[in-house]
């Protein structure tokens, strides 16, 4: 039995630049610890780490002097510099070591097979289960969701993949130790916070509807399939939960389709009216462009639902079909109204660089954008709260990524260590066909031109970059 576990939401690399904080825990990590002490109540102790408020430097300290015996950590791609030095330092203490996430999900026997000596395990989907069995130090063969190399044949074992009911990841605790770190002063690169943690995430499904066939968005990355629930009850016992945390202002709900059902929404709606009073918690939710109706109107007011971020991508119509979005320009504009006219801002997301992005493509990316931003005068008598418009980022396990495995598979098929501006140039460069060092920082400085002036539109602005020489 594992005594002593620190899980850890590995920090950016230091060349990459955060514009703000994250405002929650890190839900994902939350739920293994939650799943552990709370829903097995297994004498372990638990420590999580929010990368966003601890430096590397502090992180690897913490490694040294609280006398762990695993060690876990969730990784990006921005962040796997700083995961594979957690790591080392997890190993050289002879720490038991497991990563997952989506990043390792979609790059697992890479990452067994290039970094063995520093990773022992990758869970590869849903966590609760596989964490929670390697601290009871289960047989290995018997752990799902486990990718490892055996002790024996050296080969890559990937054990049966198993879908954990989703309702054992419910979120009815946070551990004072995990909140206390979002009072401390944040570090560098990081705005200062002028306030106690105010925000907190919940997931209410996991998965998509759109990755129930192969048609998938172009840019997604997304390591699980289908589409899963919670039930209406336990997801108000949490929302009940986040709201008696005297600080919450508001919950961000990081699926990516809360409006796929509206059988589970209405049962959500009468159970809220029912348990919680008005305005007792506010919602922000991602949702798709043509599930935005007047009826669906009601039940997010129902839900005190203030802001919906809706992927709108492009405002070019070939860019839109070609990337398989089940949505058009003008479905995305009529979604925009029907939210402002009823109060609810919309915080609309763009991604530059897509298939067939030109010079045209861009213009009608703004001009759509421009198009929201004075919907949100109209209606709310101000500037959205948000239009966001980001350089593409080639994920693993997108079409897009499959597009670089093939045309550069001696640099791709077998990379786990990857980075974002890398892969994104080499991405331009084989999509645009662009030949010289020149054409490709010229096609970026476009992008970002764009970029910056779409995310001006809203009150809150970010960069259309990751590293610092993006925000020149």
């Amino acid at each position: 039995m594992k005594e002593n576990v620190l899980l850890v939401y590995a920090p950016m690399d230091e060349y990459y630049f955060i514009e703000g904080v994250n405002d929650s825990p890190p839900l994902g990590l939350v739920v293994l610890q939650n799943y552990v002490t709370q829903k097995l109540g297994l004498q372990t102790k638990v420590d999580v780490i929010d990368g966003e408020y601890y430096c590397l430097t502090e992180i690897l300290e913490l490694i040294e002097n609280g006398h762990y015996d695993l060690v876990g950590v969730q990784s990006m791609m921005a962040s796997y510099n700083n995961t594979l030095a957690i790591l080392k330092k997890a190993k050289e203490l002879d720490i038991t070591t497991v990563m997952g996430g989506h990043h390792a999900t979609q790059l697992a026997e890479r990452i067994i097979t290039n970094r063995s000596s520093l990773v022992d395990f990758i869970i590869a989907g849903d966590g609760e289960e596989a964490f929670a069995a390697l601290i009871k130090g289960e047989r290995l063969e018997n752990i799902p969701n486990l990718v490892y190399l055996h002790p024996k044949t050296k080969e890559i074992v990937r054990n049966k993949n198993k879908n954990v009911p989703i309702d054992d990841g419910m979120i009815d605790f946070f551990a004072d130790k995990l909140l206390a770190q979002y009072k401390r002063k944040t570090r560098k690169n990081q705005l200062e916070r002028g306030e106690e943690l105010s925000s907190f995430r919940s997931y209410s499904h996991k998965g998509c509807s759109n990755r129930l066939n192969s048609q998938y968005c172009f840019f997604c990355g997304r390591a699980d399939r289908g589409v899963r629930f919670k039930t209406p009850e336990v997801y108000i016992k949490e929302l009940q939960h986040l709201a008696s945390i005297p600080t919450t202002k508001y919950v961000f709900e990081i699926g990516d389709d809360f409006l796929q059902s509206q059988e589970w929404l209405a049962r959500v709606c009468e159970l809220k009216a029912k348990n919680m009073p008005a305005n007792a918690i506010h919602l922000k939710i991602f949702a798709r462009a043509n599930r935005i109706t007047s009826e669906v109107i009601d039940y997010l007011k129902r839900l005190d639902i203030d802001e919906v971020a809706i992927g709108f991508e492009s405002g070019s119509e070939k860019i839109l079909r070609r990337i398989n979005k089940n949505a058009l320009p003008a479905d995305n504009l009529r979604a925009a109204e029907l939210l402002y006219a009823n109060g609810i801002d919309t915080i609309a997301s763009f991604v530059l660089g897509l298939p067939g992005e030109d010079k045209k493509s861009l213009t009608e990316t703004y001009e759509q954008a421009q198009r929201v931003a004075e919907l949100s005068y109209k209606h709310l008598g101000k500037a959205p709260q948000e239009v966001i418009a980001n350089l593409i980022e080639v994920n693993p396990g997108s079409p897009a990524y499959r597009k670089l495995e093939k045309a550069m598979p001696d640099k791709y098929l077998r990379a786990d260590h990857l980075d974002v501006r890398e892969v994104q140039d080499d991405y331009f460069s084989v999509l645009f066909n662009l030949i010289s060092k020149d054409e490709l920082e010229s096609f970026r400085r476009e992008l970002s031109k764009w970029g910056k002036q779409i995310n001006k539109l809203g009150q809150y602005t970010y960069p259309a970059g990751w590293r610092r020489e993006d925000l020149i």
